[in-house]
């Protein structure tokens, strides 16, 4: 399997990683063993830390979170509304009366009260 990551024993009874793994690694052997290196990698992984670490906080802030529930509902909402117009029609019909039943009211009981001069 090509994308797979595979760990088998390597020098020292360590795992060694195959597949992509391997690409990504060079073996230990195939290094300069110097201080000079030594310090070279340990700037390299800290960037490579400290970048993943700047894209968790962002992925992970709230947010991005809320953004991205608040995208998939919005979505969510568009599709269920074009897939059924007239239910969507009807339930906002039935929560305008329920919201404003109070002044609908109102408004019907003073014309009924009204006296008429036709």
């Amino acid at each position: 399997d090509p994308g797979s990551c595979h760990l088998v024993a390597g020098a020292r009874g360590r795992p060694a990683p195959t597949g992509h793994a391997a690409a990504m690694d060079p073996p230990m052997t195939d290094l300069p063993n110097t201080p000079d290196h030594a310090a070279q990698r340990l700037v390299e992984a800290r960037a490579r830390f400290q970048a993943t670490l700047g894209v968790a906080k962002h992925e992970l802030a709230p947010k991005t979170l809320f953004t991205r529930k608040a995208r998939q509902m919005r979505d969510r909402a568009e599709t269920e509304v074009r897939a059924r117009p007239y239910a969507t029609a009807g339930t906002a019909t039935a929560l305008f009366l329920f919201l404003f039943r109070k002044p609908i009211a109102g408004l019907v009981r003073r014309l009924l009260r009204e006296k008429r001069y036709d």
